[in-house]
């Protein structure tokens, strides 16, 4: 029966070692070198199996799940039993004392890595000095591609999430969040006028760029109040006006002398009423100041009437006070009274007690005479 072998998820080691990332000086026949199941050099831990003896990484080998049916851990090269595992030492020396060469190189085949040693440091020297040899970006950015050489302008002019400022305003984000997002909202960012030649118009000033200082926007005629109709660009305002506007000055001046003589009538007409209006105002003051006459006086009633009510309520505050010192002393006299009394009873109750106390020896006494005697007549008879 040919059941699929199971392997359980074990953590691998952090930097895995490929067959092709170098070369023996001399080639190894005698020992499998990559693990069968994970396909890496095996670099730590070598266990060679006794079914088969294939060596195999100890993570590795020891994921391999129990056989629901046999009961045993299933060999993953020839099915059979593969508990039974020994660390192999002789690998150990053997292999990993080994010459190798890296053979590492650049993403365009052009440079190789010019590291030589022994099989035991070459994973050392992937994770710490191959110039060739994948590295992660610290900003965690989705390039995956970038070579240990390239790392430091990676870091500084090509990663997407690296720290950057915003030359403009000196936001700081992202350089992905800077100019893809913040670019196109920023207030000082340049983006032109379209009407003018000016690309340096920041996008807070467009506005008041476009409304008073771009040389192409067309404006109103200063003398579209007299008729005139065109719109100029702004560079052309001041030839607009020197061209032909002599006769629409002189109906301007025709028009402003009409309008001087007709305001004349209406000043006339104003001071007149200005002076009915001035009337009236002095009737208003003298309103005014008999209501502030009698607003006087209504003061002073007020004031009395203050005065009377709060000396009645200082009189019925007096009065509640030696109220309240009589409730209190009466009712400190009834409780003396009441302590007096629940003495005497205290004292009564105690009385009663001991008599009691005596009426019931008394009792147990003569049941006791009176028991001998019934006992005496009884021996009589």
């Amino acid at each position: 029966m040919n059941r699929q072998i199971r392997i359980l998820q074990r953590p691998r080691p952090s930097k895995a070692v490929s067959r092709e990332d170098f070369q023996f000086e001399k080639e190894i026949t005698d020992f499998n070198i990559e693990c069968p199941i994970c396909l890496h050099v095996i670099m730590d831990d070598p266990l060679q199996s006794l079914c088969c003896g294939r060596h195999f990484c100890k993570a590795c080998i020891s994921g391999v799940e129990i056989d629901c049916y046999t009961r045993v851990r299933s060999c993953p090269i020839c099915r059979g039993d593969c508990s039974d595992t020994f660390p192999d030492k002789n690998f150990e020396r053997i292999v990993y004392s080994k010459a190798v060469y890296c053979m590492k190189k650049n993403q365009t085949q052009e440079a190789q890595c010019d590291w030589s040693g022994k099989l035991r440091d070459f994973r050392d020297h992937l994770s710490t000095t191959c110039p060739y040899d994948l590295v992660e970006c610290k900003y965690k950015c989705s390039q995956k591609d970038i070579l240990r050489v390239d790392l430091t302008d990676h870091l500084e002019n090509r990663c997407m999430l690296r720290p950057y400022s915003c030359q403009h305003c000196g936001a700081k984000d992202a350089y992905k969040a800077i100019t893809k997002s913040h670019y196109r909202v920023c207030k000082n960012y340049p983006v032109g006028c379209s009407h003018c030649s000016d690309e340096n118009v920041r996008r807070s000033e467009l506005n008041q760029h476009v409304k008073d200082e771009c040389p192409m926007q067309r404006v109103e005629c200063a003398f579209s109040w007299l008729g005139c109709k065109e719109w100029p660009l702004r560079k052309d305002a001041k030839e607009h006006y020197s061209d032909s506007h002599h006769e629409a000055l002189s109906q301007a001046y025709r028009k402003l002398r009409d309008d001087t003589d007709e305001l004349h009538l209406h000043t006339n007409k104003l001071r007149l009423d200005t002076n009915d209006l001035r009337f009236d105002t002095n009737e208003l003051f003298r309103d005014v100041n008999q209501l502030k006459f009698d607003m006087n006086i209504r003061k002073i009633d007020i004031s009395a009437l203050y005065d009377s009510l709060n000396e009645k309520i200082y009189n019925l505050k007096v009065e509640n006070a030696k109220l309240k010192d009589e409730m209190e002393e009466r009712i400190n006299r009834r409780c003396r009274d009441l302590e007096r009394d629940l003495k005497v009873l205290s004292k009564d109750h105690d009385d009663l007690l001991r008599w009691y106390s005596k009426l019931v020896d008394d009792y147990d006494s003569f049941k006791l005479i009176l028991e001998i005697s019934i006992l005496d007549i009884a021996i009589q008879l």
